[in-house]
């Protein structure tokens, strides 16, 4: 007779390692698959480069630049108006009219309006003291500071014969034992009359003291110069323009340059040489090709052994770096970074637009190679 408790056991055992068969055949087939998929297609892609008698059985990184040198083609740099005017129409005005007078210069001298910006503009006002009296009324004044030992008993007596020539203030010097201060004060037309004027009361006052019986004066201070004059604050408006030209035109910067003086322009202290992008973008593509070259022959010396072969490139890479970019002239034109209002800021002696000789750009390529080896038949 059959156990039945020892069946039902054996039973659930052989069933519980069915489904750990299954289960370990669910997770490992695909991947089985994969590996197989990929083994497939790498033959097949080697196959497609390199036949049946070749294979590749690694990778060689290189990496090799040049420096291109280039001649600048472009130049950039900006010019600025500054006008004024008693009122903010009048000075925009007045700007406006010079500004278009140049701008049709530029296009006469076939510079594009694209090649034009406007980088800068602006309005502000500033007030400045402006003198009440004309020049012709200006007024000149000398001082004189006396120093002189009073007794106390004759202050009194010094102080009235001071105030009889209109002086009316007697300090006591610092620090001093009866030593008093007071000053003479004459105004004039000019400068030679009110020297006399104050001198000739000086002989006066002394000689008056000197009968109280005080003989020593001493002159402490002596000052002759014109008259500070009331001044009102008078209001001015201005209008700051800056443009920046691009061109290509080195032959027309001098008359750029000529025309802005002509219009009491400045040429600002910023230009800038470079080599345009059409330019660059040509000596690269040339430089590629030869660096393709010269990459593989670098990447073939580097084999090993004569058993290997260089394969096609996996992926190259290209990048350039512009080692003196934008270029400034060695002297620039002109000599300070502000703007100047009515004369240009710069003497033709001091102009220097000579584009410099090169422009250094240097090409960097990088490549993956495939390492080939003949198939053992």
């Amino acid at each position: 007779m059959v156990d039945l408790t020892k069946f039902l056991r054996g039973y659930m055992m052989k069933k519980t390692l069915l489904v750990a068969a299954l289960t370990c055949c669910l997770f490992t087939t695909p991947h089985l698959f994969a590996q197989q998929a990929t083994d497939s297609n790498f033959i097949e892609v080697n196959k497609l480069k390199y036949g049946t008698e070749l294979i590749a059985v690694g990778n060689i990184n290189v990496s090799l630049s040049e420096t291109i040198s280039l001649k600048p083609d472009t130049v950039e740099f900006s010019i600025s108006y500054l006008t004024e005017g008693k009122t903010p129409t009048e000075a925009s005005d007045t700007n406006t009219k010079n500004m278009k007078a140049l701008m049709t210069y530029l296009q006469q001298l076939n510079i594009k309006e694209q090649d034009i910006t406007t980088v800068g503009y602006k309005n502000y006002e500033q007030l400045s003291p402006e003198p009440i009296t004309s020049p012709a009324n200006q007024k000149y004044q000398t001082l004189i500071t006396i120093q002189a030992k009073i007794p106390s008993d004759q202050l009194y007596a010094v102080i009235k014969t001071l105030d009889q020539q209109g002086i009316n203030n007697l300090d006591k010097v610092k620090d001093t034992d009866n030593t008093y201060s007071f000053a003479i004060k004459q105004v004039a037309d000019n400068a030679d009359t009110t020297k006399q004027q104050a001198e000739k009361k000086y002989q006066l006052i002394a000689e008056q003291l000197k009968a109280q019986g005080i003989n020593q004066l001493i002159i402490d201070k002596y000052n002759n110069q014109p008259v500070s004059q009331s001044t009102n604050n008078i209001k001015t408006y201005y209008v700051e323009n800056t443009i920046k030209i691009n061109t290509k035109q080195f032959d027309q910067l001098g008359k750029i340059i000529a025309k802005a003086e002509e219009l009491k322009m400045t040429i600002n202290n910023d230009f800038q040489y470079s080599v345009s992008d059409n330019t660059k973008n040509k000596a690269i593509a040339d430089a590629e090709t030869k660096l393709l070259a010269k990459l593989q022959e670098k990447a073939r010396r580097s084999l090993s052994s004569a058993d290997y072969q260089l394969g096609a490139p996996q992926n190259l890479s290209v990048f350039n770096t512009e080692i003196n970019a934008p270029i400034y002239p060695i002297n620039r034109y002109a000599k300070n970074d502000g703007i100047m209002l009515g004369a240009v800021a710069n003497s033709p002696e001091q102009i220097s637009i000579q584009p410099p000789s090169q422009y250094d750009l240097t090409v960097t390529m990088n490549g993956n190679f495939d390492i080939l080896k003949k198939i053992s038949k």
